[in-house]
């Protein structure tokens, strides 16, 4: 599924569902991110790309992208409810 995001501030972005040939710039994308806000707590990476692998299997990333991987949305459904997490986005300029 893909879809155009509306104009605004993400003018120019699209919006989909990840696959697995997705995992190397989600990993990227997150560590950034989280390097970003909590770098001067934690010295190490936040996931791997295992981990990003194991989720892909038990839930979905929504990714926006221009020509690069921007930001991720990690959504999981359990029995009847679900679960988001793994808010990240790239804050270099587009």
């Amino acid at each position: 599924m893909e879809q155009d995001v509306e104009p605004g501030h993400t003018e120019g972005f699209r919006l989909r569902i990840a696959d697995i040939r997705d995992a190397e710039a989600i990993v990227s994308v997150i560590n950034a991110a989280f390097r970003k806000a909590e770098g001067f707590l934690v010295d190490r990476d936040r996931i791997d790309l295992q981990t990003v692998r194991e989720l892909l299997q038990k839930g979905s990333f929504l990714v926006t992208e221009d020509s690069f991987l921007r930001g991720c949305v990690y959504l999981e459904q359990r029995g009847e409810r679900s679960i988001r997490d793994s808010r990240s986005r790239d804050s270099a300029p587009a």
